[in-house]
C-alpha cells in the first residue's frame, strides 16, 4: 500500500519532472560551457626515429600551433611545456628508404600530453601534417681554399700560402655532397701588412645547409709576405783599370759596361749607376801588347744584387805612355 503510494507520487506529473531534469542537465552543460575557454599554444616540433644513416632534407615547421579547450581553472595553468609535438618516422618503416630519398611523404603530427587534466581537449592542430623527405648521409674529403682579401703594403707581395690542414672531411646528404669540390675559409684580410702572418680561421659552408664539417672547424693559414723586387738596367758604367804598371796606358782609354741589378721596389728610385763599380785588374800585365781581361762588377750598396752585365770581358791594347 505504502509502495503503491510512493510510486504513484513518483510518477505523478512524470513528464513535467522529466522535462525539469532535462532542462536542469541542459542548464548545467550550458553553465559548464560558459566556464570553458580556449587557448593557443606554440609547441616545438621534434622528429623521432629517423633511420640510421639518413637525414631530413625537406623543410618542415619548427613549431606547430595547437588549440586547447577546457575549464578556465585547468587550461590557465598549462603552457607549451605540458605538451610534446613530434613526427614519428616509424610511420615510414613500411616504405623503402631508397624510395624516400626520391619522394616526399606526408606524416601526421602527433601530440603527447604531459600531466594534462583529462577534461582538457586538443581542439585543433595546425599544421596537422608535415611533408618529409630523407636522404642517405655520405662522407667526403675535400680541399680547403683560403679566401684572402686586401693587398700587402706597397712594395710587398704574397709569396706563398700554407694551409694546415689542407683538406677536411664533410658529411651530408648525397645530393649536396656530390656538388662540393672544396670549401672556403672566412675572409682573411691582409691589407697593408708587410710581414708573414699566421691566422686561425673558421671554415664556411654557405649554400649547403645540411652539410657539416667532421671534427675541427678551424684551420691555420700562413700568409708568407716578401718584398717585391724590380730588375733595373744601369747603363754606361765606366770601367776603371786598376794596378796597371807605371809608364803603360790602355787603348781605348775609356770603356763602359751595362749592368742589370735586382733591388727592392721600396728602394728602386734611390738606385743609380753611382752605386756600381766596374773595373779590370791589370796587375798581370807586364808590358805592351793586346790583352783580354774579365770585367769585375761590384755593388757599393748592400741592398743591390748584381744579376748580370755585358760585356763580361774587354779587349784592349797596352802601350807605353807618351813622354
Amino acid at each position: 500500500m505504502i509502495k503503491s503510494k510512493l510510486l504513484k507520487r513518483l510518477f505523478y506529473n512524470w513528464y513535467i519532472k522529466l522535462i525539469s531534469v532535462v532542462l536542469a542537465f541542459i542548464l548545467w552543460k550550458y553553465v559548464d560551457f560558459l566556464n570553458e575557454k580556449e587557448r593557443y599554444l606554440n609547441i616545438a616540433l621534434i622528429v623521432k626515429n629517423l633511420p640510421e644513416g639518413y637525414i631530413i632534407v625537406s623543410k618542415h615547421p619548427k613549431y606547430i600551433k595547437i588549440v586547447i579547450k577546457g575549464r578556465d581553472e585547468y587550461i590557465s595553468v598549462l603552457d607549451s611545456s605540458d605538451f610534446k609535438a613530434y613526427l614519428d618516422l616509424n610511420y615510414l618503416k613500411p616504405l623503402n628508404s631508397e624510395l624516400l630519398s626520391q619522394e616526399s611523404v606526408e606524416i601526421p603530427v602527433k601530440i603527447e600530453k604531459i600531466n594534462v587534466p583529462r577534461n582538457v581537449v586538443i581542439k585543433d592542430i595546425n599544421p596537422s601534417y608535415a611533408t618529409v623527405k630523407i636522404e642517405k648521409l655520405e662522407e667526403k674529403t675535400v680541399k680547403i681554399e683560403p679566401v684572402v682579401v686586401g693587398k700587402p703594403k706597397k712594395g710587398y707581395l704574397v709569396e706563398d700560402i700554407v694551409i694546415n690542414p689542407s683538406s677536411v672531411k664533410i658529411v651530408g646528404p648525397t645530393s649536396e655532397i656530390k656538388l662540393i669540390k672544396e670549401i672556403y675559409t672566412r675572409e682573411i684580410d691582409i691589407n697593408n701588412i708587410s710581414l708573414t702572418a699566421s691566422f686561425d680561421v673558421p671554415l664556411i659552408i654557405k649554400q649547403f645547409k645540411n652539410v657539416k664539417i667532421v671534427g675541427n672547424n678551424y684551420v691555420n693559414v700562413i700568409i708568407k709576405i716578401v718584398e717585391k723586387y724590380d730588375l733595373l738596367d744601369l747603363s754606361s758604367i765606366e770601367i776603371k783599370c786598376l794596378n796597371l804598371k807605371p809608364g803603360l796606358v790602355l787603348i781605348p782609354e775609356k770603356a763602359i759596361v751595362n749592368v742589370k741589378v735586382r733591388v727592392s721596389v721600396r728602394l728602386s728610385k734611390a738606385i743609380s749607376k753611382n752605386d756600381i763599380i766596374a773595373y779590370v785588374d791589370c796587375k798581370s800585365i807586364g808590358g805592351v801588347g793586346k790583352f783580354e781581361l774579365p770585367i769585375i762588377v761590384k755593388a757599393i750598396n748592400e741592398n743591390i744584387e748584381i744579376v748580370g752585365y755585358t760585356p763580361e770581358k774587354i779587349e784592349f791594347e797596352v802601350k807605353k805612355a807618351s813622354k
